[in-house]
């Protein structure tokens, strides 16, 4: 008994002398550990949630959710995709291909390859195989060497993916989940009998929605014959993925994970989230009210990186990628080891946009029903005058048209105090247009995409002048198929010029 008594005793002294310790070195900062840090810490997931396999991939899940339009195969070598629209209605899509050390310089030469409509599943042996959207979306490899491009499914898929030399995919109209090695004959199996759109795929497991019409189950089909298939219900699982030990999902707007073992899920940020992408250790945010938050996988140290509104968080070795809506939608990066942010090709703005914003529904509304037949009269009236020496009354109303949009987007210039249609007084008319510079020996055309900035008075039909923000040009040497555009650059910096020179305060 005394032996147990005076072991106690010492325990205690020990424990006692580690917090005193403790204490001591911490001086007047103690340490203290409420419920929700200790609920963080017995969270932790930043150990568990490491993809092992991420040598063997293509492109990330959390690329392919958000869009799979960028791919960085090494430190040296970049590919990206844009959409471009036209005035009737047409959209393309082009494959460009960018050295690395040029992210962030305009004037360091970058390739265009081909005409590429959808994601980007991933790159072996150098062929890229990606989802023709037009083309029923079907699997297509494009040969980077060759520049030829053959079709690898017989019909559309819902998802795809690119893991260790094999695709894996689900069909829009069969059930069940498939994967096809490449450049094996008979190459086509079927892993699950069901299942609908899958997720993620490791060595271990496939995860997918275990129906095609809803997101309310998750299927986990092992890849390992003796371990049995797992199924997930409770939630609706929205922009789901598999990454190390966990299941990261979004419902309601909010960001949660779960344990791979059925474990309860846990909310990971407690604000609402628009995008979200997780890769080594990282988890990235954009919210519409807080902008871009990097921090730690399991959601603790997340920090204000940019105040640019944006989707398509996609995280590549020490890039984070996105699309600012700040800035006509253009490619932006953010290189987290640095803290550095640029716009992957063309003039980087300001962090969180220049203002032009577009104008609330309400004033919307009150000032299309003052000025919309105007607008519609004076859309297509173009104007060879690209001076001007005179000055122009406020109030300035921008007006940008779209391609396949319904009706024009309105801007004011940011800092004004909001004013009533009667107060409008200019009008700048935002349009784009293709610039031809001439032909490729192979007989296409070299285009650039510039954007127009048309001036009117309100009480005046005819254009008075016109601004012209020029693209950026297309590569001198044709590579594929279609015809080479080269990229817009931002018609904002110009506005502001416009307003500067040009307009007088009443």
């Amino acid at each position: 008994m005394r032996w147990r008594i005076t072991a106690r005793i010492v325990s205690i002294i020990f424990i006692v002398s580690v917090l005193m310790f403790a204490i001591a070195c911490s001086s007047t900062n103690r340490i203290v550990i409420d419920g929700n840090t200790s609920q963080q810490i017995a969270n932790y997931v930043i150990d568990s949630a490491v993809d092992c396999d991420s040598s063997l991939r293509g492109n990330i899940p959390s690329n392919l959710r958000n869009g799979a339009y960028v791919l960085q195969t090494d430190e040296e070598h970049l590919y990206y995709t844009t959409t471009i629209q036209f005035d009737d209605g047409t959209t393309f899509g082009y494959l460009y291909h960018l050295p690395s050390q040029a992210i962030g310089n305009d004037f360091l030469e970058f390739d265009i390859l081909a005409e590429l409509n959808g994601p980007m599943l991933g790159i072996f042996d150098s062929v890229l195989y990606y989802i023709d959207v037009q083309n029923n979306k079907q699997i297509t490899a494009f040969d980077l060497t060759s520049f030829e491009t053959t079709t690898v499914t017989g019909s559309g898929i819902s998802s795809a993916h690119l893991f260790d030399g094999a695709l894996y995919y689900s069909y829009h109209n069969r059930e069940g989940l498939f994967r096809s090695i490449i450049g094996a004959e008979n190459q086509e199996q079927k892993l699950y009998h069901s299942g609908g759109i899958i997720l993620s795929v490791c060595k271990e497991m496939i995860l997918a929605y275990a129906d095609k019409e809803n997101h309310e189950s998750l299927v986990a089909v092992s890849l390992n014959p003796t371990i049995s298939t797992r199924y997930y219900s409770g939630h609706t699982f929205e922009d789901a993925e598999a990454i190390g030990s966990w299941i990261f999902f979004t419902e309601n707007g909010y960001l949660f994970r779960m344990g791979i073992d059925g474990s309860l899920a846990i909310k990971t940020y407690d604000g609402m989230v628009d995008s979200y992408a997780i890769a080594d250790g990282r988890l990235a945010i954009s919210s519409s009210d807080k902008g871009i938050l990097l921090g730690k996988i399991d959601g603790t140290n997340l920090k204000e990186i940019s105040k640019d509104r944006a989707s398509g968080l996609s995280m590549i070795g020490k890039n984070l990628f996105y699309i600012n809506h700040l800035d006509d939608n253009s490619i932006y990066v953010y290189d987290m080891e640095n803290s550095k942010r640029s716009r992957l090709q063309g003039d980087t703005l300001p962090d969180g946009g220049l203002g032009m914003t577009p104008i609330e529904a309400q004033r919307y509304d009150a000032m299309m029903t003052y000025y919309g037949s105007f607008v519609e009269i004076v859309r297509d009236l173009e104007t060879s005058v690209e001076s001007y020496t005179g000055t122009l009354p406020s109030e300035v109303l921008f007006v940008e048209f779209e391609a396949e949009a319904d009706k024009p987007i309105l801007y004011s210039l940011p800092g004004r105090r909001q004013f009533t249609p009667d107060k409008v007084n200019t009008i700048v008319l935002i349009r784009q247009e293709v610039t031809l510079l001439g032909y490729y020996t192979d007989g296409s055309a070299a285009n650039r995409l510039d954007t127009t900035l048309t001036v009117f008075r309100t009480d005046v039909i005819e254009p008075l002048f016109k601004l012209r923000v020029e693209g950026k040009p297309p590569t001198l040497i044709k590579h594929g198929e279609g015809d080479r555009l080269g990229l817009t650059r931002s018609w904002h910096q110009k506005a502001f010029d416009f307003e500067k020179d040009f307009v007088v305060y009443q």
